[in-house]
């Protein structure tokens, strides 16, 4: 090796020292970065909470939390108590009906009058939202409407199509005939269903139990929308389905997590009180925990 061929070799040697080094500072640099914004947005979660804690929430830290929900149902008997919980938390809220004389008045509420079953203006009202919920139900009565199996999936192809389209995420309230009383078997395919499970129902849920009796189309319906959204993973959901005794009562502020299995308490299928199944619905939208999965809440 000559002379010039050392210096340049160490030369070269000193460089790529000195890049490795950089390379180095330069990777510390960015997980101090990385490691000081979550500090940021640690101490604003906890500044939150603990304004919450204290009737008094910070306006700039309100902004930053909150989210643009699109809720589809926003008067029925579940999606009016999601509403309730979905603005008490301060979120702003979409809510698309097809009746917008029958919404409260908010000042995070904005009306939308739009029809689940017609696909163009469902599409452009959840448009723009962060989360798309779904509380769409067309009734349990029968008799009123003999078209409930067509209504439930048509609506759920739609709804899916509608998010889909937006890329927006949604949290899909189903029913309880897509829980699995077995691996392989799922509530709404029991031939037990409804005769052994109905005598176990809540006074104030005999007219639901009666309406099963004439027909099983609206759970059947619930089973085959849930299987719309199974191993499918174009676009992100949660599907959630109460358990069979969902029932109006008052807001605990508790429930219990479940898989998709029908939950039993005591051999007798569990209950929630409606408010509280609120809570878990809009616990998902803030915190999707159970992305592209199945599952259910009881009391």
């Amino acid at each position: 090796m000559t002379k010039s061929d050392y210096f340049i070799q160490e030369s070269r040697e000193k460089t790529e020292d000195e890049n490795v080094r950089t390379g180095r500072q330069r990777q510390g640099l960015r997980i101090c970065n990385f490691e000081r914004r979550m500090k940021k947005w640690r101490g604003l979660f906890l500044t939150y909470h603990a304004a919450k804690t204290n009737s008094y929430i910070d306006n700039r830290i309100r902004r930053l939390l909150t989210m643009k929900l699109a809720l589809i149902g926003a008067t029925g008997f579940v999606g009016s108590r999601v509403l309730n919980e979905a603005l008490e938390r301060g979120h702003r809220v979409t809510a698309i009906v097809r009746n917008i004389e029958r919404l409260p008045v908010h000042s995070n509420l904005i009306p939308r009058k739009a029809d689940v079953q017609d696909f163009n203006s469902i599409a452009s009202a959840v448009a723009g939202h962060d989360v798309v919920i779904s509380a769409y139900n067309p009734g349990h009565d029968l008799e009123a409407n003999p078209h409930l199996y067509r209504d439930i999936v048509e609506g759920a192809v739609k709804i899916i199509a509608a998010a889909r389209r937006n890329g927006v995420r949604l949290v899909y309230i189903g029913g309880a005939g897509s829980l699995h009383v077995k691996p392989d078997l799922m509530l709404a395919d029991d031939p037990d269903f409804p005769a052994e499970y109905s005598r176990h129902s809540p006074p104030s849920l005999a007219h639901f139990a009666e309406a099963k009796k004439i027909g099983k189309d609206v759970p059947l319906g619930g089973r085959t929308a849930f299987l719309l959204f199974e191993h499918d993973k174009s676009f992100a959901w949660s599907f959630l389905s109460p358990p069979l005794f969902m029932e109006p009562g008052h807001r605990t502020g508790k429930y219990k997590p479940g898989t998709d299995a029908f939950p039993l308490e005591e051999g007798i299928p569990a209950g929630i009180f409606v408010e509280d199944f609120a809570i878990a619905v809009v616990d998902e939208t803030e915190d999707p925990r159970h992305l592209y999965g199945h599952f259910t809440v009881t009391r």
